[in-house]
């Protein structure tokens, strides 16, 4: 029963997914990256071969008299051979490999980013009688902190 409803959920989610989110489809992936790597995902073969079914028929004419998109993608999966099925299922294994490497070095560089910011925070601190500094920004090549009341403190005139 559980099984039935989260395979369920599990297709009508990626059929909104990739309906209202197939145009962030581009290299990078950045929509499968996140779903898989915040939520602790798998990419599966299927995922990718839905994402191959919407960039191919923006290019090519997909019949528009289509009522069940989920269902009509799941049947051309059904209709793969072995072959093409064993190569979606080793590019998601690739994918996800490449994924999480460079999650953890965009990872490493967040962190020494926020070691930064908390730094400078520290030295700001001591001559800010209000500590009430929330974040860094830099607009214009002009850096700026912001405080709990959204004010923006320029950091060179303060």
């Amino acid at each position: 029963m559980l099984n039935n409803e989260y395979f369920r959920i599990y297709n009508e989610s990626l059929d909104i997914i990739y309906d209202s989110l197939s145009n962030l489809l581009k290299e990078k992936e950045p929509f499968i990256e996140h779903y898989t790597l915040y939520n602790h995902k798998k990419i599966t073969d299927y995922m990718l071969f839905v994402r191959d079914f919407y960039k191919e028929s923006k290019q090519d004419s997909m019949p528009k008299n289509i009522q069940n998109k989920s269902k009509y993608i799941a049947d051309l999966w059904k209709n793969l051979n072995e072959v093409e099925r064993k190569e979606y299922k080793d590019k998601a294994k690739a994918m996800l490999d490449f994924f999480k490497k460079t999650y953890k070095k965009e990872k490493k560089q967040i962190y020494k980013k926020e070691k930064k910011i908390e730094e400078d925070v520290q030295i700001l601190f001591v001559n800010n009688k209000r500590n009430n500094i929330l974040d860094k920004i830099k607009i214009e090549n002009i850096e700026y902190y912001i405080d709990w009341n959204n004010n923006l403190i320029d950091i060179e005139n303060h």
